[in-house]
């Protein structure tokens, strides 16, 4: 049996509307599920003749007949699915996935997750997967049902209940839920998927993960019924979630730090004998870290350095949005009574209307004299990076990452404030 079937095993298991009973025909054993593309086609040109894509009286035709009578009517309509492919070499789960979508007639434009949706949706496919392997790197290896035995995982591999997930050195993962939930795993990360029940049609959900080892960013979505959770368990922490986006880092000894991106998150303690400790709630911007036997670190922000390293470290980088998380953070801090108390103590006026705006002369005027140059001067920069203007900063920094040109700074000096 080619490897590849066993990674295809779940989608065939009970098919789709178009396969739903298999035949027994040369090269297709009846309980056998299909390991080639002869075998896909010649199954649906069987269970649906009247599909657009099968040609008239393909009972006759050979299956490179067919397949090339298919393959011409589906690039005509801009569908390349079945271009390149060898009809006796062993498909996989990715190739699968796009070959049915194709004669469902669904979007071109669709991403991973929405292909397997859609077919579930119309029928075309009935599965027990909860998600799919949607962007990958390096080596990563799947464990089912508490099993010693881990395959690779490749693009559209399917994800279950109670798989455990492994990811090697300089490695990455993203698997996508079927609620469209994401879970993003760093390198040498360890995660096992304890419960996962959820009812689209209810918009209810029940998700247990549990992170041994390593990071784990999870980007969850909203607007579920109520009842429905979203739990993290980790040796020393739980985390439970309705709709938000954080990252659940666990060291080598057990230590937890959960940082929080958008929305808020309860956390709590294990206490020995397995009790929870203390619950609180830490929002965006905020960080905390749990130790053994329940002891826990005070609440605070998120340093901009961990987010860089966030930000680089993930594979959907954009996730990550640094300026709002921390003007979120910088919301809390600023209602702070003991911050406002050392800032009125330092003299430092926090009202923007009468705040005057002593850096800025200077700054403009070497801005005036760098317009014929490439890049900003370094002095210059710096100087307008200092000044009090937090809120312009902020649009500077989240519009130009990099140094900007002669143009966007002749766009940002208009959009500065008039100052007397």
């Amino acid at each position: 049996m080619p490897k590849n079937i066993e990674n295809t095993r779940f989608y065939f298991s009970a098919f789709f509307a178009i396969t739903i009973t298999l035949f027994s025909s040369p090269g297709f054993c009846g309980q056998e599920p299909v390991a080639n593309l002869a075998q896909l086609i010649k199954t649906i040109t069987y269970s649906q003749p009247d599909n657009p894509f099968i040609p008239p009286n393909s009972e006759t035709m050979s299956s490179e007949e067919i397949y090339s009578r298919i393959q011409e009517k589906m690039r005509h309509q801009g569908i390349h699915a079945l271009e390149g492919r060898n009809l006796r070499a062993p498909l996989s789960n990715l190739e699968f996935l796009n070959i049915v979508y194709a004669f469902s007639g669904g979007s071109n434009s669709k991403d991973l997750i929405s292909k397997k949706l859609y077919l579930k949706e119309k029928g075309f496919i009935s599965s027990t997967d909860i998600g799919l392997a949607t962007e990958l790197k390096g080596e990563i290896t799947q464990f089912h049902d508490n099993s010693s035995f881990g395959r690779s995982v490749a693009l559209a591999t399917p994800l279950f209940q109670f798989d455990r997930i492994k990811t090697g050195r300089k490695s990455r993962a993203t698997f996508t839920l079927d609620d469209k939930s994401r879970v993003i795993l760093s390198s040498a990360s360890n995660i096992s998927i304890d419960k996962n029940i959820y009812d689209p049609e209810e918009r209810f959900r029940k998700m247990l993960f549990r992170v041994s080892k390593g990071t784990a960013h999870f980007v969850v979505t909203k607007a579920m019924k109520k009842g429905s959770t979203f739990t993290v368990i980790t040796p020393y922490g739980v985390a439970a979630v309705r709709g938000t986006e954080f990252v659940t880092v666990v060291e080598p000894d057990g230590n937890t730090r959960f940082i929080v991106l958008e929305g808020k998150i309860e956390t709590a303690p294990r206490l020995p004998g397995g009790k929870l400790g203390k619950h609180v709630f830490i929002g965006a911007g905020e960080m905390q870290t749990l130790y053994k036997n329940g002891r826990t670190s005070r609440i605070k922000k998120v340093p901009n350095r961990l987010l860089d390293k966030l930000q680089k470290n993930s594979l959907i980088k954009n996730n990550i949005k640094k300026p709002e998380v921390l003007r979120e953070a910088n919301k809390r801090l600023n209602k702070s009574k003991s911050y406002k108390k050392r800032m009125t103590e330092a003299g430092i006026n926090r009202d923007e209307k009468t705040r005057k705006p002593e850096a800025i002369n200077p700054f403009l005027a070497n801005a005036k004299n760098t317009m014929s140059q490439q890049t900003l001067d370094h002095q210059a920069l710096s100087t307008f990076n200092n000044m009090p203007h937090p809120s312009t900063l902020n649009r500077f920094r989240s519009r130009h990452q990099t140094q900007p040109t002669p143009k966007a700074l002749q766009n940002i000096l208009h959009q500065l404030p008039a100052h007397p």
